[in-house]
């Protein structure tokens, strides 16, 4: 991948870059989210790995440092952007190991029970890690999976990163609530069953196995993607350079990703953009380091931006570090630097885009045809 700052406009730097991306969340990133258990990157998603082995968690940390890279500035590896993607990976519990049309304690149950044998022909699906043998390695993963499966939505209002504030006094107390997002929401049946989908494909769900869109959308078999994904980067690597990915040249790494399905590496770049910018307690933003790197501070209840209203003077009184009244939201791209909104038009006319269209909010300009 080349450098974020030659993307498009090779004076573009990665924080406008970002920031563009922010803005144009609609199109550029799915609505996925799944959450880690700790606001500092994602401890339990790190420590979880019941899905992507060691060696291709190692690799997934390389691919994701080359797509938002280390510089002058923290990259996607220091924001632990591979916690994220392994912490979605690893969501539900794993496929049907005994292959009878359901998912839960007895798949665990078959994998020990087979621990030590040959992948059977009919049934792979208790080989977790496809290694050919069904081992303590699969077992492991399963357990975990299965009893400590990652959550998927976070909930709140709040986070606990911004304090009460008074609006009778219009003041900021020390008061801090707990943080609601750690409290995870669980799944409907329905929700269940999607989430299945996307992790596994259509073939886990009996029921939409025969729908087209199941099948069809780029958003679904990400367990099976990630698998081939990585196993395509790791193989070219060594065919071409005759080294693993991580040890190879930001130049050699490129030539890879270059060379490997264009939609996995779309795919993992739409995730690096997630895992650097949700949310923390979604395993990815390490220490908020996409949120800094952007100029965005964060979720702001219950503090807001408005700490009262003063009935004298009849206006709300401000916080001083996030004043409401400065600037103008009908001044059409005031605050677009020429450069992004150089970006924003480029993106603009992508054929995801439909050219011709007019751009929606908050763009403030036409599509050219």
């Amino acid at each position: 991948m080349r450098d974020a700052n030659d993307f498009l406009n090779p004076d573009l730097s990665r924080r406008q870059l970002l920031r563009s991306a922010v803005l144009g969340a609609a199109v550029l990133l799915p609505g996925w989210r799944v959450a880690a258990r700790s606001e500092q990157g994602g401890a339990a998603a790190a420590a979880l790995q019941p899905f992507l082995s060691s060696d291709e968690l190692a690799l997934l940390d390389a691919v994701v440092a080359r797509i938002i890279p280390t510089d002058s500035l923290p990259g996607a590896r220091e924001a632990g952007v591979s916690s994220y993607v392994q912490g979605l990976l690893s969501a539900l519990p794993p496929p049907d190991a005994n292959c009878d049309g359901r998912r839960g304690a007895a798949d665990f149950t078959a994998i020990v029970l087979q621990r030590g044998a040959v992948v059977p022909d009919g049934c792979p699906h208790a080989d977790l890690n496809e290694d050919g043998t069904i081992d303590t390695a699969d077992a492991v993963s399963a357990e975990l999976a299965l009893f400590e499966a990652q959550p998927l939505f976070a909930g709140g209002p709040f986070s606990g990163r911004q304090p009460f504030g008074d609006f009778e006094t219009g003041t900021v107390t020390d008061r801090v609530p707990a943080n609601h997002f750690a409290d995870f929401v669980p799944l409907t049946r329905l929700q269940r069953m999607a989430w299945t989908v996307r992790l596994d494909g259509a073939d886990a769900v009996p029921e939409v196995t025969s729908n087209p869109l199941a099948t069809s959308l780029p958003d679904v078999d990400l367990r099976r993607k990630y698998r081939d994904g990585l196993r395509a980067i790791r193989d070219v690597s060594q065919l071409r350079f005759q080294q693993a990915f991580p040890l190879l040249s930001a130049t050699q790494q490129d030539a890879v990703l270059a060379a490997v399905d264009a939609a996995f590496v779309n795919l993992v770049t739409g995730h690096v953009l997630e895992g650097f910018l949700c949310v923390p307690e979604y395993g990815g933003n390490r220490a908020r380091i996409g949120w800094q790197l952007i100029g965005f501070d964060g979720d702001s209840q219950p503090l807001g931006y408005t700490l009262g209203f003063d009935e004298t003077a009849q206006q709300y009184i401000e916080r001083p570090d996030k004043p409401n009244s400065k600037a103008d939201p009908d001044d059409p791209c005031a605050n677009f630097s020429p450069k992004v909104a150089a970006f924003l038009g480029t993106i603009a006319r992508a054929e995801f885009t439909r050219p011709g269209n007019l751009f929606r909010t908050p763009y403030c300009f036409e599509v050219p045809a």
